[in-house]
């Protein structure tokens, strides 16, 4: 994906205001990074899930905190149905069902085919 929407008013949604009053701003970083990330990974066959490495990506999430505030903050996502995701071994798979409607219209079109 090239790019994706971001919404203007995002911040003044009821789940970024919990995320900002649970984890103050680190966890609405990690949120627009989140989005990054799947934009990055975007596959238009599978448009809302990806597979990273778990050690990078807890990292890539909370560059400033540790690997345990980024999985309470993934818990937290996870509560407010903003993305599913499941642990491995070595990996962590993400499942964000907004994500393809974000896309851009060039990535819209390759999704339809």
């Amino acid at each position: 994906m090239k790019w994706f929407k971001h919404f203007s008013n995002k911040l003044d949604e009821p789940s970024m205001q919990h995320i900002l009053s649970k984890h103050n701003y680190q966890g609405i970083y990690a949120y627009f990074k989140l989005m990054e990330i799947f934009a990055d990974h975007f596959n238009p066959k599978k448009p809302c899930y990806f597979l990273e490495n778990k050690r990078w990506c807890l990292a890539s999430l909370c560059p400033f905190g540790s690997n345990r505030t980024a999985r309470q903050i993934l818990i937290t996502f996870q509560n407010l149905n903003l993305l599913e995701y499941k642990y491995f071994d070595k990996s962590i798979e993400f499942k964000c069902r907004i994500i393809k409607d974000l896309a851009d219209e060039y990535t819209q079109k390759v999704m339809k085919g």
